[in-house]
């Protein structure tokens, strides 16, 4: 698998968790994972990119949540 400008790992995870916080508004934290050796340089790199993403903007931006069924096959 390639990274960000051709990083090579072989997995990347990411796991989240939701609290509120004292001041009784909700946050989102998430640890990523990422198989293989990144230097310092390129960890904070990486959280850069992911603080930039789409799905990052969207969720500061207080963005609904809906939700629905997934029919299984029959």
């Amino acid at each position: 698998m390639n990274g960000p400008k051709g990083w090579k790992f072989c997995e990347f995870n990411t796991v989240l968790s939701s609290a509120k916080a004292v001041s009784g508004k909700p946050y989102i934290h998430r640890v990523l994972c990422v198989s293989g050796p990144l230097t310092d340089a390129k960890w904070s790199r990486l959280l850069e990119v992911v603080a930039s993403t789409a799905v990052t903007k969207t969720m500061r931006e207080g963005a609904g949540i809906t939700s629905d069924r997934w029919a299984a096959a029959t």
